[in-house]
């Protein structure tokens, strides 16, 4: 049973950072004969890395490399991503216009007549536009819990049915 802790990095992983890890977090809690499984991350295949669990009698194994076509977290990941950046706005315009025109005529002799005629005419025209606007950088999260808490909420838009199609897609069911 592995004791070493995991690392959080907050910020780009180095072959410098990676390597002391290694020494003084997995080598140490590794028993002859055990294999390290590791990503295939050039930072992860530094020989010093390897060294360090050689030398305890372990073995290092690299995951095959992988395409996020068929990766069903890539596919979660990315509707996620998706729906956090994009805000769609819509603006509607709607335009009246009214025309009236009256005529009056007025014949006098003994007797008044009087002809009125009154035509309206109404016009109207709707515009609908749509626009989407990028709405991560606009949220100005700028602490990692106020972008974990985001990116928590987003996962409400994964349902059942997209998660049923995300592992058929990736030849899993």
């Amino acid at each position: 049973m592995m004791k070493s802790r995991p690392a959080e990095i907050r910020h780009r992983a180095n072959v410098d950072l990676f390597t002391a890890y290694v020494r003084k977090e997995i080598a140490p809690n590794l028993r002859t004969g055990e294999i390290r499984v590791l990503d295939i991350l050039q930072t992860h295949k530094v020989k010093a890395a390897v060294e360090a669990v050689h030398a305890v009698g372990a073995r290092v194994l690299y995951l095959p490399p992988y395409s996020p076509d068929f990766n069903p977290i890539e596919m979660v990941y990315s509707k996620t991503k998706t729906k956090t950046k994009t805000k769609t706005k819509t603006k509607t315009k709607t335009k009246t216009k009214t025309k009236t025109k009256t005529k009056t005529k007025t014949k006098t002799k003994t007797k008044t007549k009087t002809k009125t005629k009154t035509k309206t005419k109404t016009k109207t025209k709707t515009k609908t536009k749509t626009k989407t606007k990028t709405k991560l950088r606009r949220l100005e999260l700028r602490t990692i819990p106020e972008l974990e808490h985001a990116f928590g909420e987003s996962l409400d838009w994964i349902t059942r049915t997209d998660t049923l199609h995300y592992f058929q897609h990736a030849g899993y069911g």
